[in-house]
């Protein structure tokens, strides 16, 4: 590992062990991986590998945003990552639904569990702003 990345990730991961105490996922081993940007997509610059069953999260993040030297914004990226893995109760529910539902529905729904997602997260994220 070069010298950069290894002061990159002595910033970060102190951060990142805050936030998992801040949304109660002490029990979780989460990592964060640094990935080629074409390996997410492209709207995205982090994203998280969940399996809940194991209480295990991977959390990738995009080079280009790593090496920006953006602290904030790398904070705010993994913060919203960390935000969909205590959130992944309602992905777990989603799997139920889907199988549960007829083939031309799923889409639909899926698309609505994505939505519900994001709202419900965004609302955590505008609570825990004003209480922090």
């Amino acid at each position: 590992m070069s010298d950069s990345a290894d002061a990159f990730f002595d910033w970060l991961l102190p951060e990142a062990r805050d936030l998992q105490k801040k949304y109660h996922l002490d029990g979780w081993n989460i990592s964060i991986r640094v990935v080629a940007d074409t390996d997410l997509h492209p709207k995205n610059a982090a994203e998280v590998l969940i399996k809940e069953e194991y209480r295990v999260a991977t959390i990738f993040l995009s080079e280009s945003l790593a090496k920006s030297g953006h602290k904030d914004a790398i904070l705010d990226a993994v913060d919203h990552e960390f935000q969909h893995i205590f959130l992944h109760p309602i992905d777990a529910l989603k799997s139920l639904v889907l199988d549960a539902v007829p083939a031309q529905l799923q889409t639909v729904m899926l698309n609505e569990f994505g939505r519900t997602n994001e709202r419900i997260r965004a609302s955590l994220e505008r609570l825990l702003s004003h209480t922090t």
